[in-house]
């Protein structure tokens, strides 16, 4: 390796200040269009950059834009030193293609994970099962922490840490090879090689990490379906109330709490409420499992038909 004095050089500071530069104008960017964020810290705050709209720090979306800069600041460097472009060679395409690769699929999994049907994610709305969005939960405070990089839901994500670590010595390697990378100035070609097996590595815990948000959307999915059942069973119960006798004499005869008249539509359909009431703990404990918020026994009930009134 060079002396340290001969890689710092003008090119060096002239490159990091381009990069810089660069940064900030994503920053500025993003906060134009973000407007859940700061304006005037969001530039300040990598984290921010990469987060989704959930708030929470994206690894997939972190991996490409690390590695992205570190040949960035490359490509400038080189252009700088070498009064020219220097051609890429090696690993380095199969690199950023597998990162793309993740970070594009990734993203895809994650804007069709929380398509439940407009009916179904209306009513568990209404039912106030979920504060804003299925998966994201209520984050109108939440910050994007580090922990977000290599966990997942709140647990240690194996695959994450994996990814992270060998992106990490791969972008350090990539880089401190490439500031004292002895350029031909006939060719002005830069190699970088770090083999199948690292390559493999990436690519498995890319897919692994891809994988385990296809998962959450096979969960969506079969909430789709129960919350249908929910429904039927809600309306089932709602008929068989509304016209049951007892609930057409006493329902509007006089002014009754909402536990009273609760009370009184379960009496007049037990066995409709329980059948709703099966289907509907198990559509909530998957609601729960998804949003990570706690569901109330309370709001697990059926909306009751309308109170029965006598016309004068």
């Amino acid at each position: 390796m060079e002396n340290i004095k001969d890689i710092i050089s003008q090119d060096w500071f002239i490159a990091t200040i381009v990069m810089a530069v660069v940064y900030i104008l994503v920053g500025v960017c993003l906060a134009s269009v973000s407007p859940q964020w700061n304006h005037q810290r969001i530039i300040f705050h990598p984290l921010k950059v990469v987060a989704g709209s959930n708030r929470v720090a994206s690894w997939s979306t972190l991996q490409i834009l690390f590695i992205t800069f570190i040949v960035l600041w490359l490509t400038i460097f080189w252009f700088l030193k070498h009064d020219g472009l220097v051609k890429l060679e090696g690993d380095l395409a199969l690199l950023l293609g597998i990162a793309g690769a993740g970070t594009a699929i990734g993203k895809a999994a994650d804007n069709r994970r929380s398509m439940l049907s407009q009916v179904n994610f209306s009513w568990i709305k209404s039912k106030k099962w979920i504060d804003k969005d299925l998966i994201k939960g209520k984050f109108g405070e939440r910050k994007p922490r580090f922990c977000d990089l290599i966990t997942t839901d709140g647990k240690f994500d194996i695959a994450r840490f994996q990814a992270v670590g060998f992106t990490s010595v791969i972008g350090v390697a990539l880089f401190l090879e490439g500031i004292s990378a002895d350029i031909v100035e006939d060719g002005k070609a830069f190699s970088f090689s770090i083999g199948q097996t690292y390559l493999a590595l990436i690519g498995v815990s890319q897919g692994l990490y891809v994988g385990g948000k296809f998962s959450q959307k096979d969960k969506i999915k079969q909430l789709d379906q129960i919350l249908d059942q929910v429904r039927e069973k809600e309306q089932t119960f709602k008929t068989s109330v509304s016209g049951n006798s007892k609930w057409i004499e006493q329902s509007g005869s006089h002014n009754e709490s909402p536990n009273q008249l609760f009370d009184l539509a379960r009496e007049c359909a037990i066995k409709e409420y329980n059948d709703f009431l099966n289907v509907a703990q198990e559509a909530s404990n998957l609601v729960s499992e998804l949003s990570g918020k706690q569901i109330y026994e309370s709001e697990i009930r059926p909306f009751l038909p309308p109170v029965y009134s006598l016309s004068s």
